[in-house]
């Protein structure tokens, strides 16, 4: 049983590690102009639920960097990352005027 554990354990790093290191490189690849590779590196971190990469994403669909322009995505990836309380995502949508998606201040 413990075997099993460490495996699961060490998957995980690895796979955490792997995320991290797509994360560095999309960010990298955004501060140096290469929209196109910071599209690429971000999308699959946008399919396993990274709110940092959501929130990227939605700015480069906003801004048409990298990728077509298109707002009404740019504001799906900005709810995704909202849902799970980023900040900037969640100021994104309320300076235009959109009201985020499970917003923990709605239960109150």
């Amino acid at each position: 049983m413990n075997n099993i554990r460490s495996i699961a354990l060490l998957v995980g790093l690895l796979f955490s590690s792997f995320s991290f290191a797509s994360m560095s490189a999309a960010m990298e690849a955004i501060n140096a102009g290469d929209y196109q590779t910071a599209a690429s590196l971000l999308a699959a971190e946008v399919a396993s639920e990274d709110a940092e990469a959501q929130y990227q994403m939605g700015l480069l669909l906003a801004d048409g960097k990298g990728v077509a322009a298109n707002m009404d995505e740019a504001v799906a990836h900005m709810q995704l990352a909202a849902m799970q309380e980023h900040e900037a995502a969640i100021e994104w949508l309320t300076s235009r005027g959109i009201e985020p998606e499970g917003n923990p201040e709605d239960d109150c």
